[in-house]
């Protein structure tokens, strides 16, 4: 089977290193590198970790059993967030750059620096823009969260974004864990967070729909020094990147002998913002269907099998509403979460934010508390 893969992405790249191995693979990116632009902070469950490899371990920055959860308008108190396994923070660039290699030592052909003008459902064709046109018994689409081929296709009709944007500091103190923090001064919609890299950098990010450079310069300047309990703080910005986030509901994933993957059809966790997550299940979902021969045979199966992250995400979707509806936003939440004294919450699955049972106990009795208030 001949496949073409739109996007040298890590949904693009990861898919290719799972399939190269049994079809014929080609994989056409814009960019003239690998790995750029960065984008992602690159956290991902111990599950994703072991379904990419263990040659990703030499990716690895580091790793966490715990988060720490603040609302700025409460600096003294805290929520720990406890994790059932640990959570490992990728170099996604380097990750990508590893897939892109094994892609080509299985045959696989990557071009970079060309560009896809567009993708023809019908007869399963790649139109490039110098003008060529190739043709595949398969199509992936991986491009990214601008998504504009999948709009065209009519498989997205309208996503939703936010802005993520994040800056590596080097700083003089360690940060022990990660901290996520809330503030509407921060993000109406989402929150802001602090990642320790080694003990002299570390990511500080934030996700908003309105002025989200100007917010992150105001979390490190306002509140970094807090965190890394330093009486004067000292940093230096190494690096600064970011890009959208789909926080739409999924898209329809295939259309024909195209499937969609990652970003462009919108499978990012809308609680969290982590896209890793929904492609590795797309990937080993398409993974599983190797050895199907027909192109319409798969396309069919894989369908059906995505049901169930879709149906994952979309009960995610609700719960955010619902969070929404009872408490106006996310971090009004947080601030009923910290004046209740809940101030642990075990975390059984961080991939579909399945907490403990005692603790679903304690944020059921706040909902449910806060309908008749």
């Amino acid at each position: 089977m001949k496949v073409g893969i739109v996007g040298a992405g890590f949904s693009g790249l990861l898919s290719a290193l799972k399939i190269a191995k049994y079809m014929d693979v080609e994989v056409f990116e814009e960019h003239a590198r690998i790995g750029y632009p960065r984008h992602c902070t690159g956290l991902v469950s111990e599950y994703v970790f072991n379904y990419l490899g263990s040659e990703v371990g030499e990716c690895t920055l580091n790793s966490f059993n715990r988060y720490i959860v603040r609302h700025v308008s409460r600096p003294n108190d805290e929520i720990e967030l406890r994790f059932k396994e640990r959570v490992y923070l990728i170099d996604r660039p380097k990750a990508e750059q590893y897939f892109a290699d094994v892609v080509q030592s299985y045959g696989g052909i990557i071009y970079l620096s060309h560009g896809v003008k567009s993708v023809d459902a019908r007869d399963t064709s790649i139109s490039l823009m110098d003008g060529s046109k190739k043709r595949y018994d398969l199509i992936i689409l991986a491009e990214g969260s601008r998504a504009n081929i999948v709009r065209k296709l009519g498989l997205c009709r309208e996503i939703k974004y936010l802005i993520g944007v994040q800056a590596v500091l080097r700083v003089q103190n360690e940060l022990d864990h990660p901290y996520v923090l809330f503030g509407d001064d921060l993000s109406n919609e989402f929150f802001g967070w602090l990642v320790p890299i080694d003990e002299k950098n570390l990511i500080a990010g934030l996700a908003d729909a309105v002025e989200p450079y100007n917010k992150l310069k105001r979390l490190i300047s306002r509140y970094l020094r807090q965190f890394l309990n330093a009486s004067q703080l000292s940093y230096e910005i190494t690096e600064i990147f970011g890009g959208l986030i789909p926080m739409s509901k999924p898209c329809n994933q295939v259309i024909n002998k195209v499937i969609g993957l990652g970003d462009a059809v919108s499978v990012t966790k809308p609680l969290s913002g982590g896209g890793i997550y929904g492609i590795y299940r797309q990937v080993r979902e398409l993974e599983s269907l190797k050895s199907l021969c027909s192109p319409e045979d798969l396309v069919k199966e894989y369908s059906s099998r995505v049901k169930r992250l879709l149906h994952e995400l979309r009960l995610q979707h609700l719960i955010k509403d619902l969070i929404n509806r009872k408490f106006n936003s996310i971090n009004n939440l947080i601030l009923r979460i910290i004046d209740s004294r809940i101030n642990c919450i075990k975390v059984v699955d961080y991939d579909k934010l399945v907490i403990g049972p005692s603790e679903i106990l304690k944020v059921l009795k706040l909902i449910t508390l806060s309908v008749y208030n």
